[in-house]
């Protein structure tokens, strides 16, 4: 057994005949609730292209008839009479000239046509794309933060890119499929009109085939849902590797990385060659036999059955166009069920990132922030099964006043930046904002209160104008260079090349920890905050970063609330207040001075352990 017969063999759970359909209508049904205008206009194009192609063959027989092969009003068959009639009504003989003047308005008329149904039906499957693409990103971005962290990314980002461009193709492999499914069907109507004892035995003998080779034509789903798989995981591979090309090198591990990525790009060129094999076998093995049964209809045709000649040679003309149809139905179905998961996987995505969607409606918009931030009885988990991640967290941070939460990693700090971001909400407890529960407000109107500098400081491949204009596109210049100035970056972006307009780079690689740092922090006082967190904003920098850093946010004291979170604890010194936190609960609270007198305490053990104090 060939691999290629070792892998068609194989069962799918989840495939099957009533999959298929479901999937069928549910992409019909979203194509024109999309836009039901285009749908219609190109529904209707198609049937009258399949119109004007079956005319084009009617006009023949007068034409053959005209040219030597007996008088048109000669025959008895329905066809004929129904020629003589159309004649007659318009007023002209059936003469070579006027027969060949309908023959090529209506070939004239079928190019336009067609043409109009090919452009709408391309432009109709690239903007249902688009549409589908765009619907997804708003729904992730409008889903609650769990949805990221329960989600693999990489996975996301190949469903948005390669799998949302592949329901272009499946769209575009169903208006195909409806398109040349019409004209087969009036290839067929018109061939039952002419014979119908020939063309039940031809159709018959088609519809055997066709049936005989279902699972060759069904075997496009199976490789379809394998591509949709593979492009994720080569999509996570290229997304992890690149982000961590650093440590790659660093550790020469360019072998291990490049045979990972290449098993996965052998893998996905695999299954794009079995499917195109796949569609090269249905053709070789069903374009012959469709000769065959085309050379006995005839056959049949001119032992049996009494078929005048013009008839009989547009009835070959018929089939001769038919069994390609037939072939072209069945390579465009194939191409339909291949790409038909693509569409599958973005309504699968959808439909997860709208369960865990963020609801605004008729909450209470956050306007201004002046009394502080109140935590009580707070209790969170990621996985309840395996206990809580925060427990009965009682925390009091009033406006203006500078906080900190300390404590190892893992320790709970970050989670409790998410509770106050509304990323996250309290399983117990209540979370206040100036004294109203956090459920209950607005949480975009509360978020564009916050700056929010992360250790993983995010910048784009762009100028540092751009970077600092995403989170305020209607900053003034001067506004501008009063962050830069707090933020101590000003002098930093005065020296580079092109200044505010220089490229940093992807994620800001061709700028220091320290300059990247100092961005964000400009990028963040940019919004004018009432709050700003910093979360382990200082550290992975080195001293003289870090120094000049502190020296920023110290300078922004008593102006607005600051939240620090680190487990660095000597940028603590100057915080108004100082929580300490273990294994998700506070265990010690205070000013600097109060906690370090407590020698016997959490807090004084780890000023001990980072040189702080004397032990």
């Amino acid at each position: 057994m060939s691999a290629t017969q070792e892998y068609l063999s194989k069962k799918t759970p989840q495939e099957g005949n009533s999959s298929t359909l479901q999937d069928f209508k549910s992409l019909i049904k979203d194509v024109f609730s999309f836009n039901p205008g285009k749908a219609c206009l190109t529904l209707i194009l198609v049937i009258l292209v399949g119109i004007t192609n079956g005319v084009s063959i009617v006009v023949l027989i007068p034409l053959i008839q005209v040219t030597g092969f007996g008088e048109l009003k000669d025959t008895d068959d329905y066809l004929s009479k129904l020629i003589t009639r159309f004649f007659d009504f318009i007023g002209i003989h059936p003469s070579l000239g006027g027969v060949l003047l309908i023959f090529f308005l209506v070939f004239l008329s079928m190019a336009l046509l067609q043409y109009q149904q090919i452009k709408s039906s391309t432009s109709l499957a690239n903007k249902f794309s688009a549409y589908k693409r765009e619907g997804l990103y708003k729904q992730i971005f409008n889903s609650q933060w769990s949805f990221f962290f329960k989600n693999k990314m990489a996975h996301t980002a190949s469903i948005l890119t390669v799998e949302a461009q592949r329901v272009m193709l499946a769209c575009d492999s169903l208006f195909r499929l409806t398109s040349e499914s019409f004209l087969t069907m009036s290839y067929i109507v018109l061939a039952l009109i002419l014979s119908w004892q020939v063309t039940v035995i031809v159709v018959f003998a088609g519809a055997a085939i066709s049936w005989f080779m279902r699972k060759q034509i069904h075997s496009g789903r199976r490789i379809g849902k394998n591509i949709t798989e593979y492009n994720n995981n080569l999509q996570s591979a290229v997304w992890e590797h690149l982000g961590s090309a650093k440590v790659i090198k660093s550790y020469s591990a360019e072998k291990q990385s490049s045979e990972l990525f290449q098993k996965l790009v052998y893998k996905v060129s695999e299954l794009y060659i079995l499917f195109l094999t796949s569609q090269a076998r249905i053709k070789a093995v069903f374009e012959p036999i469709t000769v065959a049964i085309l050379c006995i209809g005839l056959y049949v045709a001119l032992t049996f059955f009494n078929i005048n000649t013009a008839n009989l040679i547009v009835l070959l003309l018929i089939f001769y166009r038919l069994f390609p149809k037939i072939s072209s139905v069945q390579q465009y179905y194939h191409k339909f069920l291949a790409a038909i998961s693509a569409y599958t996987a973005i309504c699968s995505l959808e439909k997860i990132a709208s369960s865990s969607h963020e609801y605004f409606n008729g909450k209470k918009e956050v306007t201004s922030f002046s009394e502080g931030i109140t935590l009580e009885n707070v209790s969170f988990s990621y996985h309840p099964e395996n206990g809580d991640t925060l427990s009965d967290i009682n925390i009091s941070i009033p406006y203006g006043k500078t906080i900190a939460l300390v404590g190892e990693s893992g320790a709970g700090k970050s989670t409790i930046a998410d509770l106050i971001l509304g990323l996250l909400l309290p399983a117990k407890g209540a979370l206040y904002v100036d004294k109203e529960d956090i459920s209950n407000i607005d949480l975009k109107s509360w978020r564009s209160h916050i700056g929010y500098v992360t250790q993983d400081t995010l910048l784009f491949h762009d100028s540092i104008l751009s970077n600092l204009l995403w989170v305020n596109p209607e900053a003034s210049e001067s506004d501008i260079s009063r962050a830069l100035r707090i933020a101590s970056a000003d002098e930093f972006v005065k020296n580079l090349s092109e200044g505010i307009n220089t490229i940093i780079g992807d994620r800001g690689v061709r700028l220091s920890g320290g300059q990247r740092q100092r961005l964000a922090l400009a990028r963040a006082l940019l919004r004018n905050p009432g709050l700003l967190i910093l979360d382990e904003a200082t550290s992975s920098l080195d001293a003289e970063s870090e120094k000049r850093i502190q020296e920023a946010i110290e300078s922004l004291q008593g102006s607005l609330t600051i939240l620090i979170i680190t487990h660095r604890l000597a940028t603590v010194r100057n915080a108004d207040f100082i929580y300490t936190m273990s294994e998700g609960k506070i265990v010690e609270s205070g000013s600097w001075d109060d906690l370090t007198e407590n020698t016997s305490g959490y807090f004084y053990s780890l000023c001990g352990l980072q040189g702080l104090v004397e032990q």
